[in-house]
């Protein structure tokens, strides 16, 4: 699989600027293009090997290139006329949405990366964090867990599921 060529709409924002840290540590993914209201012809600070200039987010100057996929970014509500532009410029553009527009769309599929599979579809849309919560904190813990056990300490819980975590006392 050779590298995908991504853009960011929305990537001023906290949710974006997290997006393209993670995005510049995949090594198969090249950031080609980021969007914004508020940072148009700004540069992007990143770690990027090139140089990224912020681009107008205004859809009527919206400048698509040769992206292979984009990331949503958005505030809810706010994404159908992109995707409709894009799709128009490159009907196989492949979408990831992190706002809530499409959660509940069945053209789109709900995916939680590190609890799905591989993806089939090209219209992927993504939990937000209220939905992930529950998960990672019973993962987070559990990791805890296992790596204080690993170490030789004490674990046990409470009502409420609070972990107690203490040295073991030698006999």
């Amino acid at each position: 699989m050779g590298i995908k060529k991504i853009g960011l709409l929305g990537g001023r924002g906290f949710v974006g600027q997290e997006i393209l840290l993670l995005l510049e540590q995949h090594e198969q993914i090249e950031v080609v293009s980021i969007f914004s209201s508020s940072q148009s012809g700004q540069p992007v600070n990143s770690n990027a090997a090139r140089s990224l200039i912020y681009q107008d987010l205004k859809i009527d100057s919206l400048n698509l290139s040769d992206e292979d996929g984009f990331i949503i970014a958005l505030p809810n509500n706010e994404s159908k006329p992109y995707i409709d532009l894009i799709l128009k410029h490159n009907p196989n553009t492949i979408f990831v949405d992190i706002s809530s527009d499409h959660r509940f769309d069945s053209d789109w599929e709900y995916r939680i990366p590190e609890l799905s599979g591989p993806v089939s579809s090209t219209r992927i849309s993504n939990p937000g964090c209220y939905s992930l919560k529950p998960y990672y904190y019973f993962h987070t813990q559990c990791d805890v867990i296992i790596l204080c056990l690993t170490l030789g300490l004490n674990v046990s819980t409470q009502n409420g599921g609070v972990v107690h975590i203490s040295a073991k006392h030698e006999n």
